[in-house]
């Protein structure tokens, strides 16, 4: 499926459920300006503007073959950008401002992917974030929180080339980053 728009603009009203959801593979989205009623930071996916994220039949499904490129995202209450056990993923070209949190998040196993030539502005959070929640939480020494290591792997980031973007003038956060992940690279 791809989703082609020169100029449209499509407005949530509501910021509890105002995102893209893209719940398929092999979706592209393209050329869209998507905004949003927000005053609060929220986490869910579809709290935010263009989120890759199947939780269909109760569990939680990879997505394969998506492509974001050439939108803008403003005033999101989740993240800009959402890529949950994303893999073989492109976002290129977009412009995600005022996003209440990260600007671009990756997370849950996302893989084989690229986030390159980016602008990315006035984020309440990361304004591009890679992030792995292998493990349990807490303060349990190491041996402990990964004891099951080869089944955790599958929640690991890994394989992710962010390149050439542009991050400036966050409310709060960090600029790129990356909190556990294999092979990721961070270039210009």
């Amino acid at each position: 499926v791809t989703l082609y728009s020169s100029g449209a603009t499509i407005h949530a009203t509501s910021a509890t459920d105002g995102a893209l959801m893209i719940q398929g593979d092999n979706v592209a989205v393209y050329g869209f300006t998507l905004t949003q009623d927000s005053n609060m930071r929220l986490s869910t996916p579809w709290a935010g503007g263009i989120s890759v994220y199947d939780d269909r039949g109760g569990g939680r499904r990879r997505v394969q073959g998506t492509v974001i490129q050439n939108n803008i995202v403003n005033n999101s209450a989740a993240a800009g950008i959402f890529l949950y056990k994303a893999s073989n993923f492109t976002v290129a070209g977009n412009r995600v401002y005022r996003s209440w949190a990260d600007g671009i998040h990756m997370t849950a196993g996302s893989s084989d992917g690229r986030v390159i030539h980016n602008t990315v502005l006035q984020t309440g959070d990361d304004m591009i974030a890679v992030v792995s929640y292998a493990g349990t939480r807490g303060t349990a020494p190491v041996a402990v929180r990964y004891k099951n290591w080869v089944s955790q792997q599958d929640e690991l980031d890994q394989d992710i080339y962010i390149g050439s973007n542009e991050v400036a003038d966050q409310y709060w956060g960090r600029g790129i980053s990356v909190v556990g992940g294999s092979n990721v690279t961070i270039e210009n």
